[in-house]
């Protein structure tokens, strides 16, 4: 692997090393075209364990055993290209070897930078986490400089984060080849809605199963609203956004149900429109069908 978005950069007031990490610079795509997950079941050992060898030898040094390190997770740049199934199967992997093998090298995790669509991913990931993990994680606004300085030094946190530290390896894009996906290159289906007339997507869900969705359209405005139709509750109101604007959003089934996402044109008396759309759904059960 040429690089991750991740290292190693200078040491917390403990002595101890900090990882941070730049998941949303890391491109998918990329990535899984070049290596299998056992590569990356691999390499993340590789990582896990080479932290672990620095904390024992600050640990051997002082004389004595502390709390785990730090570890930061920048997530400028997370979006709808980390929507990648393959990925979130490796993570919800690598989140469970951790638990397993490396509970006590975490002292702290710092979640910075955090896009709209970063609870959509954590609602995926959290049920794989430890709880012990869960109760570690700070999701704080901004940079979390504010945070950090608790805990680092000015002088050791990354110009990215606002501190005074040279991190070029961090500053990369991520991918294999430093190559990263436009929004052009992600998959988007498209439909064409005639004047008054609807499109309709309908999901089988289990309860908890999630529904993420980005769509746009190409002219005037669309009508968008979910629904779960067993129970006739809306989950997501009916709402008309406006042309050129990506919308996205996630739907947590409250109960088993069959699931409604509704485009609405049936308002146009005369002009048609053009949807581009992607539709993820992360199951918390198996068998979960599109009707």
């Amino acid at each position: 692997m040429d690089y991750w978005p991740g290292a190693i950069h200078k040491d917390d007031f403990e002595g101890l090393p900090v990882w941070y990490e730049r998941i949303g610079k890391a491109d998918p795509k990329s990535i899984f075209a070049n290596l299998t997950e056992d590569d990356l079941v691999e390499f993340h050992i590789y990582l896990a364990e080479s932290r672990e060898k620095l904390l024992y030898e600050v640990w051997r040094n002082r004389g004595q055993m502390s709390e785990g390190s730090i570890c930061l997770q920048d997530c400028t740049d997370l979006g709808w290209k980390h929507m990648h199934s393959q990925a979130i199967s490796t993570v919800k992997k690598l989140a469970a070897l951790d638990a397993n093998h490396y509970p006590e090298t975490l002292k702290k995790m710092y979640v910075v930078n955090t896009p709209g669509s970063f609870t959509m991913f954590y609602k995926m990931l959290k049920p794989f986490l430890d709880p012990k993990t869960i109760q570690k994680i700070q999701i704080v606004s901004g940079n979390g400089f504010n945070e950090l300085k608790q805990d680092i030094v000015k002088e050791n946190i990354p110009k990215f984060l606002g501190g005074e530290s040279d991190c070029p390896f961090l500053d990369k894009a991520g991918g294999v080849y430093g190559k990263s996906s436009s929004e052009e290159e992600e998959h988007w289906d498209e439909v064409q809605i005639s004047a008054k007339d609807k499109f309709e997507l309908k999901f089988k869900l289990k309860k908890d199963d999630l529904v993420a969705y980005r769509f746009r359209c190409d002219s005037k405005d669309i009508g968008f609203q979910v629904s779960e139709e067993i129970s006739k509750s809306t989950l997501v109101p009916y709402t008309r956004y406006d042309q050129g604007k990506t919308i996205e959003g996630e739907v947590t089934a409250p109960i088993e149900g069959e699931y409604l996402l509704r485009w609405d044109n049936s308002f146009s008396k005369l002009t048609k429109k053009k949807i581009k759309y992607s539709i993820h759904i992360e199951q918390q059960s198996e068998g979960t069908p599109a009707l």
